[in-house]
């Protein structure tokens, strides 16, 4: 289906997706600590190809507000190690941390990919 194919999305649907988003300036201490680690995580398995346990607050209901964008920035230090996200479609939290840090890891054409 192209883009021009695609269903209309009408102004309540926009509305009711925009109501349910996700605000960084609403996100608690915990909460942020919470997306850190989700990244960090799909990080060192993306890296080691292991499977790692996932902190119980990962598969809560704040994993699965909906955002309209995340971008995922590593360093080594204070110098920049890779930085990508994914904006533009609606997507559950957690989803979209560990997509954008993964492709911050591997894909950041700027750099090397992360090795372990």
């Amino acid at each position: 289906m192209t883009a021009s194919q695609a269903p209309a999305v009408s102004a309540a649907q926009q509305a009711a997706v925009a109501a349910k988003l996700l605000k960084l300036e609403g996100l608690s201490r915990d909460q942020r600590q919470l997306i850190l680690k989700l990244a960090a995580n799909a990080v060192a398995q993306q890296v080691t190809g292991q499977m790692l346990k996932s902190p119980p607050e990962a598969v809560g209901e704040f994993v699965q507000s909906i955002v309209m964008g995340v971008f995922v920035s590593l360093k080594r230090g204070e110098v920049l190690r890779g930085c990508c996200g994914v904006l533009g479609q609606p997507m559950p939290l957690g989803a979209a941390v560990s997509s954008a840090a993964i492709r911050t890891a591997v894909d950041d054409k700027r750099f090397s990919p992360i090795s372990a």
